[in-house]
């Protein structure tokens, strides 16, 4: 557990903050790199990813703090100015997707460019980018596991954020992991695409990140510990829907709607189509 990097004249900068601040960049480097290239899935303009990045940092940060004050109003409301501290965790993924996602589908249908091709671009780099951030949440000792006796189990400090000196299940870690492994799936998903490459498809990529992610999440979510993220449905005590289940069954659902809707039915793109071998 390392919640702070360093310190700067008494100024403490938390390692979250740093990692989640990496993970965003990396992300958005990372998808305009891949969507200037030249091809029926790239092609976009430098500016335009670069402008687009902006809008969907933003996005992101506002998003995923109006989540964590909603699920902790009670302690925001006795002390609002604490809403703009970021360093030391307090941001919420879902939220982030949500505010981003909706950001960016303004953005993008001002710029008159193909949502679905933008999507299916930032897909991947979405959870490439969480990953990083959830090194940031185990450095922090947030989203920490429940009680475990598996040999794998992390121990934390006694005087944090978790519960000290119990084997916990490392749930940050597995979510690493998980994210590492969707991501290269959705990179592949993106690169192969329906019917050889046929546009027709476009949107896939992003449906199969609401259904790959949530799934995962709905099962990671069982071996937390952190009671404090909230309950949607019930309460997590008496084994009810906690809010990022909720949220991931709300997600599964539009991705299968999604997939639906955007799975090709007729005849691939004949120019496509002709390049291929017989």
């Amino acid at each position: 557990m390392h919640p702070v990097l360093f310190s700067i004249a008494g100024f403490e900068v938390h390692t979250y903050g740093v990692l989640a601040g990496v993970g965003f960049l990396f992300g958005v480097t990372g998808a305009a790199i891949l969507g200037s290239r030249p091809g029926p899935r790239g092609g976009f303009s430098w500016d335009f990813l670069w402008d687009l990045a902006i809008v969907l940092i933003v996005g992101a940060v506002v998003g995923s703090r109006l989540e964590y004050v909603r699920t902790r109003w009670a302690q925001y409301a006795a002390s609002p100015v604490e809403i703009l501290d970021l360093r030391d965790g307090g941001l919420v993924f879902y939220g982030g997707l949500i505010g981003a996602v909706l950001s960016a589908l303004v953005y993008i249908r001002w710029r008159r460019q193909s949502a679905w091709r933008v999507l299916d671009l930032y897909a991947p780099f979405i959870v490439l980018g969480h990953a990083l951030g959830r090194l940031g949440c185990f450095a922090a000792g947030c989203c920490y596991g429940a009680p475990t006796d598996l040999p794998w189990a992390v121990v934390y400090p006694m005087g944090g954020k978790p519960p000290g000196g119990v084997p916990l299940h490392p749930t940050q870690l597995y979510e690493v992991l998980a994210n590492v492994l969707i991501g290269g799936v959705l990179l592949a998903v993106r690169a192969r695409g329906p019917r050889g490459g046929a546009t027709n498809g476009d949107g896939l990529t992003f449906a199969a990140l609401l259904l790959l992610y949530p799934a995962f999440r709905s099962v990671n979510e069982l071996f937390r510990g952190d009671g404090i993220r909230g309950a949607a449905v019930g309460g997590v005590a008496a084994g009810g829907l906690t809010n990022g289940q909720a949220i991931s069954v709300a997600l599964f659902a539009i991705g299968l709607v999604i997939a639906w809707a955007r799975w090709p039915r007729g005849s691939p793109d004949p120019a496509i189509a002709a390049d291929q071998p017989d």
